[in-house]
C-alpha cells in the first residue's frame, strides 16, 4: 500500500493540478468574455458623445478589442478597422475639431499619436502610420523627450515621470523604424536620468521596452514585482490600492516578459482581477489626475477594463485569424 499511494499520489497531484489550471483559465475567458461589450459599448458612447478620440479612451479600445480578438474571442473586426482609421485624422484628437489647427492638435496630442500606433499592429506601412513617426520626429524636445498634452500634465505624478512615461511610449512607438534610430537614441539618453519610479506604468513600460530590446529583463522583473500588492493586484500610482489598470498594465509586461501562467506573480494577478469585477463586466478604477486620487471615475474606469482585458489575454496563445 504505501509503494501503492508512492507511485499515485504525484499523478493525483498532477491531474488536480491540471483541472486546476483549467478552471482558472475557463475563468480567465469568461471573465474577458463579459468585458468585452462594456469595453466596445463604451468606447462607442466616448465616439457618439465626444466625437473626439483622447488618448486614453478610444485607443485602449482598439488594443483590448484587438488583443481578445488575437486570441479568438469574438470580437467586431469591421468596426474596428473603421474606427482605427477614423482616429488617426488630427481633427478627431480634440473637441474643438478642425479649429484647433493641425499643429496645436499635433503637438498636443503625442500620446494620442503613439497609442494608435501600439494600438495599429500591421499597420505599420499604412500612410497615417508613416506620417505619425514624421510627425513624433518633428515634436521631440531638445533634452530628447516628448511632451505630454491633454489632460496628461495633470496626473498624479512628479511632471519628470509624466515626460518620462511619454517618452517612454513613443520609443516603443518608434523603435523599429530606422528612420527614428537617431531620435530614439537621443530619447534614451533622456531616460537614463529617470528618477525613482513613482507609478507602476513607468515600471512595466521599462520591462516592455527591455523586452523588445532583447536585454536581460531580471532586474525590470524584480522590481515590478516587488510592488505588487498583499490583494495580488498592482495600483497605477506606488503606494495606493491594487486597481485593474495597474493590474493590467503588470501582468502585459510579464507577459511579454516570458513568465508562465502559473507564475505566483501572474496567478495572484489574475486572481485579483476575476474576485474584484463587476457584475457590468468592468472594473472600477479611480482617476489618475491629482484631484481624482482614489476616486472612482467612468473615464478611469473605462480605459482600466480595457488595460484589465489586455492584461488577461496577454497569457493566452494568439490564434490564426
Amino acid at each position: 500500500m504505501p509503494l501503492a499511494l508512492r507511485v499515485t499520489r504525484p499523478l493525483a497531484l498532477l491531474l488536480l493540478a491540471g483541472a486546476v489550471s483549467l478552471r482558472a483559465d475557463e475563468a480567465v475567458r469568461a471573465a474577458v468574455t463579459k468585458a468585452l461589450p462594456f469595453v466596445e459599448s463604451r468606447g462607442k458612447a466616448w465616439i457618439e458623445k465626444r466625437g473626439c478620440v483622447s488618448c486614453h479612451q478610444v485607443p485602449s479600445m482598439l488594443r483590448s478589442l484587438g488583443a481578445a480578438g488575437a486570441r479568438g474571442f469574438t470580437v467586431p473586426r469591421p468596426y474596428l478597422e473603421t474606427t482605427l482609421e477614423w482616429s488617426t485624422h488630427w481633427e478627431r484628437w480634440t473637441n474643438q475639431g478642425a479649429d484647433a489647427g493641425r499643429s496645436t492638435a499635433e503637438s498636443s496630442n503625442v500620446d494620442t499619436m503613439t497609442a494608435l500606433l501600439l494600438a495599429g499592429t500591421g499597420t505599420t506601412d499604412a500612410d497615417w502610420a508613416r506620417g505619425f513617426r514624421r510627425t513624433l520626429l518633428g515634436l521631440q524636445q531638445p533634452d530628447g523627450s516628448w511632451k505630454p498634452g491633454g489632460q496628461l500634465p495633470l496626473q498624479n505624478r512628479p511632471v519628470r515621470e509624466q515626460k518620462e512615461v511619454t517618452t517612454l511610449w513613443a520609443v516603443l512607438a518608434l523603435r523599429t523604424d530606422p528612420s527614428a534610430s537617431e531620435a530614439v537614441g537621443r530619447a534614451r539618453k533622456f531616460l537614463e536620468g529617470a528618477s525613482p519610479a513613482v507609478t507602476v506604468e513607468r515600471l512595466a513600460l521599462e520591462l516592455v521596452l527591455a523586452c523588445e530590446d532583447g536585454r536581460p529583463r531580471e532586474a525590470e522583473v524584480a522590481r515590478l514585482v516587488a510592488v505588487q500588492s498583499a490583494a495580488g493586484g498592482w495600483p497605477w500610482k506606488l503606494g495606493a490600492k491594487p486597481d485593474a489598470y495597474g493590474t493590467g498594465l503588470a501582468l502585459e509586461a510579464l507577459a511579454r516578459a516570458g513568465l508562465a501562467v502559473d507564475h505566483p506573480a501572474v496567478a495572484k494577478g489574475r486572481t485579483f482581477l476575476l474576485s474584484s469585477q463587476n457584475a457590468d463586466g468592468s472594473w472600477s478604477v479611480p482617476g489618475t489626475r491629482t484631484k481624482d486620487a482614489g476616486k472612482v471615475k467612468p473615464t478611469a474606469t473605462e480605459w482600466g477594463t480595457a488595460w484589465a482585458v489586455i492584461g488577461l489575454v496577454a497569457f493566452m496563445p494568439e490564434t490564426k485569424r
